[in-house]
């Protein structure tokens, strides 16, 4: 109960454009409850708005964690892992945005992604 309450509190707080606060109850969630029935939206949803708070190590974080830990059980993992790279690079950190768009195409060589990975990615 405790974590579907949490869940709810984020998707309310989101709702009324309290980003800070939701992104706070949803990382408690995803940090307390990560195999629960709303742990991987809970950490896709803090890493979607610390991206939007201008905040892109916490995002990175909660991105990577769940690109790792869902990789096998959630389709949107390939998504959330090119997003690593996004958010790098938007931050103005160029040397590991290659990086990560580098290991993109050697964890999804027909990704989505693959080719704009491959472009964007310079050895």
């Amino acid at each position: 109960m405790a974590e579907r309450s949490a869940f709810t509190a984020g998707r309310v707080l989101e709702s009324v454009a309290s980003f800070e606060r939701a992104a706070e109850a949803y990382e408690l969630v995803a940090e307390r409850y990560p195999n629960g029935p709303h742990g991987a939206d809970a950490r896709f949803n803090a890493g979607v708005l610390r991206q939007a708070l201008a905040q892109p190590k916490r995002a990175i974080d909660h991105y990577q964690i769940y690109a790792r830990r869902y990789r096998r059980t959630k389709r949107d993992a390939e998504e959330v892992a090119f997003r690593v790279a996004v958010v790098r690079e938007e931050a103005g950190d160029q040397t590991r945005a290659e990086s990560a768009f580098g290991e993109y195409v050697q964890s999804y060589p027909r990704g989505v992604h693959s080719l704009e990975a491959a472009v964007r990615f310079d050895p």
